[in-house]
């Protein structure tokens, strides 16, 4: 037997409502938790007190479970404020804190579900500032002008944001310029409001002015502030960096006749070196931002605002004031220039006084005619030409110097040239002289030589001449010697050969003496007779004999003595032969 089974399935309604149930407590909790509960109060108590919000029961009921839930003092009072005020009163409080019951959190959690979904919530004011000001302002304000730059003494009219960054657009550097910068601090040192925070554009003549002004103020560099963007002056576009003179008065009709009151219009023409274009609009709302920043982050603070031209303080002056905006160039700042606490008061004060000045509306007319040239194109850039000018000023100073450097090294050439020359001609004087002792030694030196071979000549002949001597002396000797021998062989008196023996030996010391000291005087000297062969010289032959031999010795050995050895060897000889004689 086979059994089937069916399947069956519970009643669904139960679920579905038990479901439903648990979803609603589960909203009414995260609703109960949520805090746009008391978002949602809080702007309903702080609301604009022109349009009162609508208050009911149910929102009522809401806050009070709410402000007993969470403690809120707040939200307790802004109820009790509104009990008073509504006149239809809701259940009284004593029947809400006595439903302690499930019944009583239901019904509770209900209406706060209901009213967080159906709540008609106000809009929120995110601070974005509403001119004019009718309110007061939460903080106090001082409007400054930077001191005047560089570009402004020269009469340049310049607006591009990155260019006035540039030391070319610093603060002025003269006496005057620093005048203007101290005159102001002195201003607000006389404040009773002395400023707590500083506020500058990063244009270099804003940041310069800063400087000195925190130096001068004694503001600490924590308090001074830059402000990269929305303190920036109007762009002009291509009449940019044209002359002050021109430019600016034409700026000043044009806002006059075309900006309008919310100064959309009078936009100038484009450029294209990235300079704006920009309609007063344009730098409204840049300005609005700044104020609406400071007004949302700080309050009691006494706030120093440099602008880097005078059309920034006074567009944000007429914007507090609810001045039309193509007025606002008669509230236009001179360089340096500072004003106090500005508010709407103060500004529309100014206002009266100034909209109707015969110099604002000298001004006026006189842009007129200049912004009819402009528009035909009759602009000069002021700035390119003092560039240019300043160019040709490098480029002439940079000839000069080239010029000055070539004439210095022209005369440093020729100093070097004659330098050069001076010492060539002393180099050549100096050889000369070298050349002149040169020639001169040579030539002593030849001299010398000459002296030195003629003397040797001399010194030849004589010793020629005595050897000459020597030999007349040796044969005359040698002839008295056989003589002699004749003489003693016949033995016919000895005195005669003693005599011719005499004769013989003074015969030969004459002819020794004039071989040695008679020089060329020799021939002078007679030579003596040959003597008669007798028998008396035989005494002497010996002696003669030995006087010959001597002779012939000294004639083989005359080329080897010098005068002196052989004039003593002369004497010896003599000498020797007297001996013998005896």
């Amino acid at each position: 037997m086979m059994m089937s089974y069916q399947r069956t399935s519970p009643p669904r309604g139960p679920l579905i409502r038990l479901f439903l149930l648990g979803l609603f407590l589960s909203a009414a909790t995260i609703v109960i938790d949520h805090p746009i509960i008391p978002v949602v109060s809080a702007l309903q108590v702080h609301h604009h007190p022109l349009s009162p919000p609508r208050t009911t029961a149910t929102t009522r009921a809401r806050n009070r479970f709410y402000s007993r839930r969470s403690g809120s003092l707040l939200l307790a009072s802004a109820n009790d404020n509104d009990d008073t005020t509504n006149e239809h009163p809701s259940h009284d409080d004593s029947s809400l804190s006595s439903s302690t019951g499930r019944r009583g959190f239901l019904a509770t959690t209900s209406a706060a579900l209901l009213t967080g979904l159906s709540v008609n919530v106000q809009p929120a004011h995110a601070g974005l500032m509403q001119f004019p000001c009718i309110r007061p302002l939460k903080n106090r304000y001082h409007f400054m002008r930077a001191g005047p730059s560089e570009l402004e003494v020269n009469g340049v009219y310049s607006t591009n944001s990155l260019f006035i960054t540039n030391r070319d657009n610093a603060l002025a550097d003269t006496p005057a310029a620093r005048r203007i910068v101290l005159d102001a601090c002195e201003v607000i040192k006389a404040s009773p409001n002395f400023p707590t925070v500083a506020y500058h554009s990063l244009a270099a003549n804003g940041m310069d002015t800063a400087d000195m002004m925190a130096t001068e103020l004694r503001i600490s560099r924590d308090r001074l502030l830059p402000e990269f963007t929305y303190l920036d002056q109007r762009g002009i576009g291509l009449w940019d960096s044209g002359a002050m003179d021109t430019v600016k008065p034409a700026i000043v009709a044009l806002d006059y006749l075309e900006a309008g009151k919310e100064g959309q219009g009078g936009r100038p023409p484009a450029n294209e070196d990235g300079t704006a274009n920009e309609a007063l609009g344009d730098q409204f709302v840049r300005l609005r931002q700044f104020l609406s920043l400071q007004e949302s982050r700080t309050s009691g603070e006494n706030i120093l605002i440099i602008f880097p031209d005078g059309t920034g303080p006074a567009l944000l002056s007429a914007m507090i004031a609810g001045i039309p905006l193509n007025e606002c160039h008669c509230l236009d700042y001179a360089p340096g220039e500072v004003r106090l606490e500005i508010n709407r008061d103060t500004v529309l004060e100014q206002y009266a006084q100034r909209k109707d000045d015969p110099k604002y509306l000298a001004m006026i007319e006189d842009g007129k005619v200049q912004l009819a040239k402009l528009r035909q194109g009759q602009v000069a850039n002021v700035k390119e030409e003092l560039q240019e000018e300043q160019r040709r000023e490098i480029d002439n100073a940079f000839a000069e110097q080239r010029k000055a450097q070539r004439e210095k090294e022209q005369i440093s050439e020729a100093k070097r040239e004659q330098e050069k020359l001076e010492r060539d001609a002393k180099e050549q004087m100096r050889r000369q002289e070298e050349k002149t002792k040169t020639l001169a030694r040579e030539q002593a030196a030849r001299e010398r030589k000459e002296q030195a071979e003629a003397a040797e000549r001399a010194k030849r002949e004589q010793m020629a001449a005595a050897a000459a001597a020597k030999q007349e002396a040796a044969a005359a000797a040698y002839a008295a010697k056989k003589s002699g021998a004749v003489a003693d062989s016949s033995g016919d008196s000895d005195n005669g050969g003693l005599v011719l023996g005499a004769a013989g030996i003074v015969g030969l010391a004459g002819a020794a003496f004039v071989a040695i000291g008679g020089g060329d005087d020799t021939a002078a000297v007679p030579a003596p007779k040959d003597p008669e062969p007798s028998p008396s010289s035989s005494a002497s032959a010996v002696a003669e004999e030995a006087v010959a031999e001597i002779v012939v010795n000294n004639n083989n050995a005359t080329t080897t003595l010098t005068p002196e050895q052989q004039e003593v060897d002369v004497v010896d000889e003599v000498e020797a032969i007297a001996e013998l004689d005896e």
